[in-house]
């Protein structure tokens, strides 16, 4: 039973229109405007050409301007779907691959050194 109600849930949440995907940061002190130039000029053209593609419905880089600190940037990613959700990794290998030239583990741990990954969560519309 338990296994037929997942199932009638992820149904739902497949065709209940958009989903998006919130995630926090927290830039390594001194890192701040590296890690901006990171979204910028590495993440920035990987997410626009997945826009381009479909993958993706927009994307927003926000940077904490006041607050406690916990968190110092938000990424925020519209998806057409919840589906869509889970295939945004494959996609962006392949652009990273496309545009840099480079494998999705050599351009995504290029931000490793510059920020920590607190969480992500996934809202949908009520």
């Amino acid at each position: 039973m338990r296994s037929v109600s997942l199932l009638i849930l992820m149904l739902y949440l497949a065709v209940a229109g958009p989903a998006h995907v919130v995630s926090t940061y927290r830039a390594h002190p001194g890192q701040e405007a590296a890690y901006n130039r990171a979204l910028t000029e590495k993440a920035g053209p990987v997410l626009d050409e997945a826009v381009r593609r479909g993958a993706i419905v927009s994307y927003q880089f926000l940077q904490q301007s006041m607050g406690a600190g916990e968190n110092t940037h938000l990424v925020i990613i519209e998806f057409p779907s919840w589906a869509a959700v889970g295939n945004l990794d494959q996609e962006e290998a392949e652009i990273a691959r496309e545009i840099f030239d480079q494998s999705f583990a050599d351009w995504s741990g290029e931000f490793r050194p510059l920020r920590e990954f607190i969480r992500s969560e996934i809202y949908t519309s009520p």
